[in-house]
């Protein structure tokens, strides 16, 4: 045994497991956990948590590790020499380093490598600590209810797979949002079909249900988005409709899921084995869904111009239509236009969303009537969702400012539009250093207070009632 101070006996005991054991009184656990894993590497987190009833000064944790270090967060690595790592605060974060009685200081690095071996030799602040074998696996964890999703709603969208990962618990108290897209569910590989979050945590895993639940407890919940820019979408990735269909409840009875959404965009809008073969399987699920007694409500996420939907977009609305699927709401990425379609892209970003809108709603007035489905305008003005991408977006030198923002809330009201949304909650904040000069997927480009449009925004979302 060692001693921290003279006075003061001390353990250290090193969890693997994800969730902390409660230390005893008077003892401190420096945990380990490697929440996500992937083909080449795995991210870590290190939580140090002092119960003891003295402050511990200027911490500084050393280990080996077989596998380097490729970035870091909350905290910096002062040294490596071999495997040797020595890892110290960051002043910012735990008051020069300072962890006093019940503070917790949390480090988080990506590393690469195959993460089964744990981290060898530690020692805090010089003392030695135990390594303990990982704890038994907890039982599969279940999706709490689902929450009544508003007629209108703002619901921004989440980049989950960008690092450090979003906070949701501290976002949902302090900045009062309730409800989020989240983005985006694809394949693991062309190759293989397997669901999962950007490419890199599988669904299997139950991968962000934690949050999802901690949001539902909040009086909050969440429509989770499939597809996107980036990777492989399982309507590609699966061969026929049922095991696509098969695929998408898997997502849905995983998380709870009323509300899902379908983002296609770049060549997927082209192609038409995919497109067809999501469509019959949404139809699938939506039937699957009304048997058992429910709904399934099914958005879409598309390009647009200031005059509308491109042919493209188009095509994937009339082939659901034509599938039998019950769309519920078409939002459409207000962003990215070209200076053909946006002459004054630094101060009519808004203007160019409302004319995208409106022109929306007649388009869906249109498609509706062509498959004899009965709207009225009041039901597809709710269909129309609205998605800028905050401050700089990544066609030069479009822009949308906080001015922009108060002009598509003013006419979402006027309209009562379903949703609106902003790619993204991640974003929304200004940059700290000087502004890049392509758009960040951190920070938006412009001056702004952390959160600054999310607050803007939140008003569209009625208030719980008391």
């Amino acid at each position: 045994m060692h001693y921290f101070d003279p006075m003061k006996r001390l353990t250290l005991i090193l969890l693997l497991a994800a969730p902390m054991v409660k230390a005893a009184e008077g003892k401190v656990t420096v945990g380990f956990a490697t929440p996500t894993k992937w083909d080449k590497g795995y991210s870590a987190r290190i939580t140090i948590t002092n119960q003891a009833s003295w402050t511990i000064h200027d911490w500084r944790l050393e280990f080996e590790l077989a596998h380097p270090i490729q970035k870091i967060w909350n905290g910096r690595v002062v040294s490596t020499k071999g495997r040797h790592v020595l890892l110290r605060a960051v002043a910012a974060n735990w008051e020069d380093g300072d962890l006093s009685p019940g503070e917790k200081a949390t480090v988080d690095f990506i590393a690469n490598g195959n993460p089964a071996q744990l981290p060898l030799r530690g020692r805090l602040n010089g003392v030695p600590f135990v390594f303990n074998k990982p704890s038994p696996a907890p039982p599969p964890l279940a999706p709490l209810k689902a929450n009544p999703w508003p007629t209108r709603v703002f619901a921004p969208y989440v980049d989950t797979t960008l690092w450090p990962p979003f906070d949701f618990a501290k976002v949902t108290s302090q900045q009062g949002l309730r409800f989020y897209t989240l983005a985006f569910i694809v394949a693991k590989a062309p190759n293989n079909p397997a669901a999962t979050w950007g490419g890199y945590h599988p669904v299997s895993q139950r991968w962000l249900l934690p949050e999802i639940n901690s949001i539902r407890k909040a009086g909050g919940e969440v429509m989770i988005s499939l597809g996107g820019a980036n990777g492989t979408p399982l309507a590609a990735a699966h061969k026929t409709p049922e095991q696509l269909q098969a695929a998408y409840q898997k997502v849905i009875d995983i998380y709870g899921l009323t509300h899902i959404d379908f983002d296609v965009e770049g060549h997927w809008l082209a192609e038409a084995k995919s497109i067809e073969r999501r469509s019959r399987a949404i139809a699938g699920l939506q039937k699957q869904a009304k048997s058992m007694g429910g709904a399934l409500r099914v958005w879409y996420t598309l390009p647009v111009l200031p005059t509308g939907l491109t042919r493209e977009g188009l095509d994937v609305l009339r082939s659901g239509l034509r599938h039998g699927v019950v769309i519920d709401g078409v939002n459409v990425m207000a962003m990215d236009y070209g200076r053909a379609h946006a002459p004054q892209p630094t101060t009519h970003m808004g203007t160019y969303a409302i004319q995208a809108a409106t022109r929306l709603h007649s388009q869906l007035k249109t498609m509706h009537r062509e498959a004899e489905v009965v709207r009225t305008d009041a039901q597809l003005w709710s269909m129309v969702g609205l998605t800028p991408m905050l401050g700089h977006n990544d066609v030069k030198p479009e822009t949308f400012t906080l001015a922009n923002a108060r002009e598509v809330l003013t006419f979402a009201r006027g309209k009562n539009l379903g949703m609106l949304s902003c790619w993204s909650a991640n974003r929304d904040r200004p940059c700290e250093k000087p502004t890049p000069s392509w758009a960040s997927p951190k920070c938006t480009g412009i001056k702004q207070e952390p959160f600054e449009f999310c607050r803007i925004l939140r008003a569209y979302t009625p208030a719980i009632p008391k």
